[in-house]
């Protein structure tokens, strides 16, 4: 692999593991960011990260572009919009896309086109109304009138406003009229959803590489924070689970989808049934597990030839420290403060530690930068 260069997009903690994965198999390295973060302390790209603005990207890669082949990969949203906008340019240049079309691109990051697409498949995801179909408000009315939460999240992935959530669960007709108000007011475009909150949940994720009709997968459980707090896991841990695999690989056929992704799912226990939540089109935080559950996502995108087995997982249990610190003691949240997790469990949780985010033996600068600051 020593012949091959891996242009990682970003230097997020995604970014950070991304990168150690590729210098583990011998690829050489190039880091491109807007700005400086925690992936570009690693030693593995040492004098090998540039920062500079989306419009001088195609120039740096050029200049650095000697190897047999060019693969580039993203890994945040806004980048991943960028080789969406920027694909032909790429590609005349003759380097590799490691993420999927632009289709499936606009499927995943567009909340009312991925609801659509998972209706027509045949996917099952919660009750929906969009803001076009003028009946969002008394579809929202009427589930609140029964004691359903609700669910209102920005049509796309991402908005320029940073006082508009991610998503939000609502449980009063005042509190979904206030937020209507911010949406509306910021000419920001919204999906109403039926909220889950009120069953007892589990929460997964598939992360997976796709080539064609090579897979390589590994399923999650988050067990920290619940899903009441509708936040990024801060405590994930490597399962088996044959219906999650089976429903992950069903939807990566479907969207005939290249490279690597994760898909958030939700399972339902009174109901029996999984929820399609969302598709990250893209490597996401927790995709270390994939290298602890023996699943070399890379190999399956830019290898000739698959020669690995899809072996059973091993478990795993990964942890981001930062985060759960924040949500086992924080005044705010505090599972470990209030009695919500018990002390015992909680250091039971510890021990069991395989991965973490950031911290590295081999690689222990961008730990020790994320300290001090």
């Amino acid at each position: 692999m020593n012949d091959k260069l891996l242009v990682v997009l970003g230097s997020s903690v995604t970014a950070l593991a991304v990168l150690r994965h590729a210098a583990s198999i011998g690829m050489q390295l190039l880091l491109i960011d807007t700005e400086q973060g925690v992936a570009s302390y690693s030693r593995y790209v040492k004098g090998k990260a540039i920062f500079c603005n989306a419009d001088h990207v195609l120039q740096n890669i050029a200049i650095r572009a000697n190897c047999v082949g060019t693969y580039i990969i993203p890994t945040s949203d806004y980048w991943l919009k960028y080789l969406r906008d920027q694909r032909i340019q790429l590609l005349e240049q003759q380097y590799t896309l490691l993420c999927p079309s632009n289709e499936v691109i606009d499927i995943c990051i567009d909340k009312q086109m991925f609801t659509d697409w998972c209706k027509k498949n045949s996917f099952s995801i919660p009750q929906y109304r969009e803001q076009a179909s003028g009946k969002v408000d008394e579809f929202a009315h009427e589930l609140l009138a029964a004691g359903r939460r609700v669910f209102i999240r920005p049509g796309k992935t991402s908005t320029l406003y940073s006082d508009i959530p991610k998503a939000l669960s609502i449980t009063s007709e005042e509190e979904y009229l206030k937020w209507v108000r911010c949406f509306s007011n910021r000419s920001v475009p919204y999906v109403v959803t039926e909220s889950l909150l009120g069953d007892t949940l589990s929460q997964y994720a598939f992360g997976f590489a796709r080539r064609e009709e090579d897979i390589s997968s590994v399923v999650t459980l988050k067990n920290r924070p619940s899903p009441e707090e509708c936040s990024v896991g801060s405590y994930v841990q490597v399962v088996e689970n044959a219906e999650i695999t089976k429903l992950g690989e069903r939807v990566c056929q479907a969207l005939n989808y290249f490279g690597v992704g994760e898909i958030e799912i939700l399972y339902s226990h009174e109901r029996n049934e999984y929820f399609l939540i969302e598709i990250n089109a893209r490597p996401w935080m927790q995709y270390p597990l994939s290298l602890g559950a023996e699943r070399d996502f890379l190999c399956v995108l830019i290898e000739e030839k698959i020669t690995h087995l899809q072996r059973a997982p091993r478990k795993l249990n990964w942890i981001d420290f930062s985060s759960d610190l924040y949500l086992c003691f924080s005044r705010s949240v505090g599972y470990v403060r209030t009695g919500r997790l018990g002390w015992f469990d909680y250091i039971k949780s510890l021990v069991t530690i395989d991965s973490c985010a950031v911290f590295s033996w081999q690689d222990p600068m961008p730990f020790v930068k994320s300290l001090l600051k």
